[in-house]
């Protein structure tokens, strides 16, 4: 299982707004499990600002789905921006208590 760990959230950003905290495992956007041929960047930067999501989460032991709707990015207003930094979880890890 592959995926993205939050480092860090943007004050005010739509993941922020949408209750995404750091350590939050982002594993799946809609449908689309992240792996090696499905990276978050790529995912968000296929929509477009204004678009609702669904983000697939591993909190803890909890899988949980969020709903975000993207806003703009900051350094260009035709990009969809969720607001975080993260690191990728490499597909062969063991998450804690998985």
């Amino acid at each position: 299982m592959g995926g993205a760990i939050v480092t860090q959230v943007e004050k005010d950003s739509p993941a922020s707004k949408a209750g995404l905290q750091v350590e939050d495992i982002i594993t799946a956007v809609d449908s689309t499990k992240l792996d090696a041929n499905h990276a978050l960047g790529d995912l968000i930067q296929a929509k477009k600002p204004g678009d609702k999501i669904n983000l697939s989460i591993t909190r803890g032991t909890q899988t949980l789905t969020i709903s975000v709707e993207l806003g703009t990015a900051p350094s260009d207003s035709t990009k969809a921006y969720l607001g975080i930094y993260y690191s990728t979880v490499p597909i062969n890890r063991r998450l804690p208590n998985g």
